[in-house]
């Protein structure tokens, strides 16, 4: 049952025939393995093999295979699994990737998930996260691999292209969330809040997810285009669609960057690309009778809470009165008081539990 290999053949790394009957057991499993994964073997993943109990690679190839994957097909897992593992052996030649894997099947799953949004591309990014390239078991870095993992293709089904921008936001130079805190990954704190509320609307049986990375033209009362908004889900809960902000802001960026990003020239936003706040607020008359606005924040806006998110919010439109009556199309104090009124049912803010 030898396979030829890249750089030689499986018998040449087994064990010889003059072995104990543990011995010429184990020489089976790599024969087993070969012959599921034996599309490109390479000699550096070969000797890793033979350094971890190969049963556990074995388990985690037949738990993948019986679950659906988003490249579609389960016939490609020997090739898939073979080709992760060249890639994350390239990431950090020193690590064992071999062993951090025989621990965390979930990392393996949702490697593939992500090798089959864009090939290899998507899951380079993704296996690059620090946390997964140095083996490392924190729990919210497995959460993250969790979620990804048991998403299935008809979850994302038309939102493949979506699906991949979301991962590619990852920033891997910064590192990946393996900190308790969850603080120190900037851009990937984001994705990885992102990924989570995904797959709690895919779990939840009144929420029916929609759209992911839906971009939006935002035009003022008399037609000119404000800006663009993309929104991270469009989610249809219970007949309400809603347009979702997932925000991953800590306590003193809520404090800081919410009230700033109700101007035009925000900071960090150009002059003629007015701040998020103010495009949301402004694209408020552009809404479907059942669409509303949600910026979602992670639970360390809990302190805050979402009533006092959303005073923020409103304070800020107030303090801004003059710039939006034009875009809005608002002519008199009584429209004004309308569509301060009518702001809590066309822009909402909620705390989620991660």
């Amino acid at each position: 049952m030898a396979k030829k290999l890249a750089g030689g053949s499986l018998a040449a790394h087994s064990p010889t025939d003059d072995l104990t009957p543990e011995a010429q057991l184990q020489k089976a499993l790599y024969a087993a393995t070969a012959w599921m994964v034996a599309d490109a073997w390479a000699e550096s993943i070969v000797d890793k093999l033979k350094s971890v109990t190969v049963s556990k690679f074995i388990d985690i190839i037949e738990e993948v295979r019986l679950a659906p994957t988003i490249n579609g097909s389960n016939t490609k897992v020997g090739k898939i699994f073979t080709d992760i593992l060249v890639v994350l052996n390239k990431m950090d030649p020193d690590v064992n990737i071999m062993e951090a894997l025989k621990h965390e099947p979930k990392i393996f799953r949702a490697l593939m998930n992500a090798y089959g949004v864009d090939d290899l591309e998507t899951l380079k990014r993704l296996a690059n996260i620090r946390g997964v390239a140095n083996g490392s078991t924190s729990v919210p870095l497995l959460k993250l691999f969790e979620r990804i993992g048991k998403i299935e293709p008809n979850d994302i089904s038309g939102m493949e292209k979506g699906f991949k921008e979301v991962l590619n936001n990852f920033d891997t130079k910064k590192g990946g969330p393996d900190d308790a805190k969850r603080t120190g990954f900037n851009k990937s704190s984001g994705a990885y809040h992102e990924v989570i509320q995904i797959k709690d609307v895919i779990d939840s049986s009144t929420k029916a997810l929609k759209g992911l990375q839906v971009k939006r033209i935002v035009r003022d009362a008399n037609g000119n285009v404000v800006g663009e908004r993309f929104y991270d889900l469009i989610v249809d809960e219970n007949g309400v669609i809603k347009l979702i902000d997932s925000k991953a802001w800590s306590l003193s960026y809520i404090r800081s960057r919410l009230p700033n990003s109700m101007k035009p020239g925000a900071k960090g936003v150009d002059e003629a690309n007015p701040g998020p706040l103010y495009r949301d607020i402004v694209n408020i008359r552009n809404l479907d009778r059942k669409e509303v606005i949600v910026w979602t924040f992670d639970k360390r806006a809990s302190e805050i809470g979402e009533e006092g998110i959303f005073d923020m919010v409103f304070n800020a439109v107030e303090k801004n009165k003059e710039g939006l009556l034009k875009p809005l199309g608002i002519e008199s104090e009584m429209e004004w008081e309308d569509f301060l009124n009518e702001l809590p049912n066309k822009f909402q803010v909620e705390i989620l539990e991660h």
